[in-house]
């Protein structure tokens, strides 16, 4: 049982350095180039802001967006694009049409009545949406800051403190055993 509870011990530490380092890759390289958004593995990472996607989205959910060739997006597919304000939407694409500039997609949030009012260029388009986390857009408005990053530093801290001190405990007690084992063993050798 103990093998167990370490072994998870083991793998939730292991997970919150790789959020740490991902974190702080991001952070680093949003900074460097502000105009772009920063990737990693080639994903994109974006909290959903209204409830335009509902019920797919929800406001407070990650959509995590992959790059790939806007000849490989098709209707049904959820994009996430740049309008003309350089602000970003995450909306379905319901028809893809050619144009003399390349494709053009229509988009439209899931609860929306209508269509978006202008088509998307593809050079407009930031990627197709991969999978979605629930939740996990404040996940990251809250890592973001200060007091968050130190509860992501703290966590690893204080698991692996609390591993090594079970640790230390078990190796005292087995020490407390043996000794105790060996005081009986020469008690009896001193009764014969």
């Amino acid at each position: 049982m103990g093998r167990i509870f370490k072994w998870i011990g083991n793998a939730i530490v292991v997970l919150l350095l790789i959020i740490i380092t991902a974190a702080f890759i991001s952070m680093v390289r949003a900074r460097a180039h502000p105009g772009q958004i920063p990737s990693i593995f080639g994903y994109r990472f974006m909290s959903v802001l209204t409830g335009s996607m509902r019920p797919r989205l929800k406001p407070g959910d990650m959509a995590v967006i992959k790059s790939i060739p806007p000849e490989n997006i098709n209707s049904g597919d959820i994009i996430t694009f740049k309008t003309n304000e350089s602000i970003l939407v995450t909306h379905r694409v319901t028809d893809v049409t050619g144009g003399k500039d390349g494709l053009m997609f229509q988009t439209k949030g899931d609860a929306n009545n209508v269509n978006d009012e202008k088509q998307v260029s593809e050079d407009k388009v930031v990627g197709v949406m991969a999978f979605s986390i629930p939740y996990g857009g404040y996940a990251a408005s809250f890592i973001k800051n200060r007091p968050g990053v130190i509860f992501l530093m703290l966590i690893p801290a204080i698991l692996l403190t609390i591993t090594e001190l079970k640790a230390v405990l078990s190796e005292s007690k087995k020490n407390e055993n043996d000794a105790k084992k060996e005081a009986s063993l020469k008690d009896d050798i001193g009764k014969i």
